[in-house]
């Protein structure tokens, strides 16, 4: 990770569960991240950074949406009626490679506390 470092926020909400889409209740965690052009020098052409974020966001999303990693239970209200929905945000401050890495354990430590 080097001198790389970034800084993640947990925003929680309470979702009704559909029945129209049981697909949308398995993933009770989303995930978001921006690579500024602060952060680094690669990112300042917007366009190379979206597919970047836009690839990290999806893979931090499917990383948490495995059973092997959260128990969705664990987020339930009410059993089949309601569910916590968490929206994990990282934003990198300085970026000197792996960025996978450095998004997923600044997520984690956001989750964990």
């Amino acid at each position: 990770l080097g001198r790389s470092s970034a800084i993640a926020g947990v925003r929680a909400e309470v979702v009704e569960a559909s029945a129209d889409d049981p697909a949308a209740a398995l993933s009770r965690v989303s995930a978001t991240v921006e690579l500024p052009p602060l952060c680094s020098a690669a990112f300042r052409d917007r366009h190379a950074a979206a597919g970047v974020t836009t690839f990290l966001a999806s893979a931090l999303t499917d990383v948490f949406s495995s059973p092997h990693v959260l128990d969705s239970e664990q987020l339930s209200v009410q059993e089949g009626e309601s569910f916590w929905m968490l929206h994990v945000h990282v934003v990198c401050l300085n970026y000197d490679g792996n960025a996978f890495d450095l998004c997923l354990l600044a997520a984690l430590a956001a989750l964990e506390d």
